[in-house]
């Protein structure tokens, strides 16, 4: 037997589907409610676990006078900041020492080798990059710039 305060007239029908709807329409917007509020949680999670990320990193490589590249290798598994990238690789690959006040010395030097290897290799027999301004002094200003800026991040 139907339920008593159900009544299944052509109005009653038309009152039910509306407010069916009506009901369907409320539950669509608790949902979407509830997935932004979801989503914005999981935002802000993630933007404090990358935030402690960041910061195990700059402990690592900027505050720490020497890397232990065993916790730089266990924490840069699971990815590397951006902010942190270039750093973590050159210490990971062996391309500077772990020791923050070598870092510059030893980046200098590198630097320098490079433009020697491409000068002995790349150069020989043509016209060389310092004869049309391409390695001049600005290109030293913006080594020692480059040094400036990373001396700066191993002091933070």
């Amino acid at each position: 037997a139907p339920l008593p305060h159900l009544r299944f007239t052509e109005k009653g029908a038309a009152n039910m589907i509306h407010t069916s709807k009506k009901d369907v329409d409320d539950a669509n917007i608790a949902i979407a409610v509830e997935a932004a509020k979801t989503a914005m949680a999981r935002a802000s999670l993630d933007d404090r676990m990358r935030k402690e990320k960041e910061d195990e990193f700059e402990e690592i490589i900027i505050n720490s006078p020497n890397v232990n590249l065993r916790d730089l290798r266990r924490l840069s598994w699971h990815g590397i900041p951006d902010k942190f990238r270039a750093d973590a690789w050159q210490l990971l690959l062996g391309y500077v020492p772990t020791k923050a006040s070598r870092r510059t010395e030893a980046r200098r030097k590198k630097r320098n080798e490079y433009r020697k290897a491409l000068e002995q290799h790349f150069y020989s027999g043509v016209v060389h990059p310092s004869d049309i301004g391409l390695l001049d002094d600005a290109t030293s200003a913006s080594d020692d710039d480059l040094d400036s800026n990373a001396g700066e991040e191993e002091e933070m």
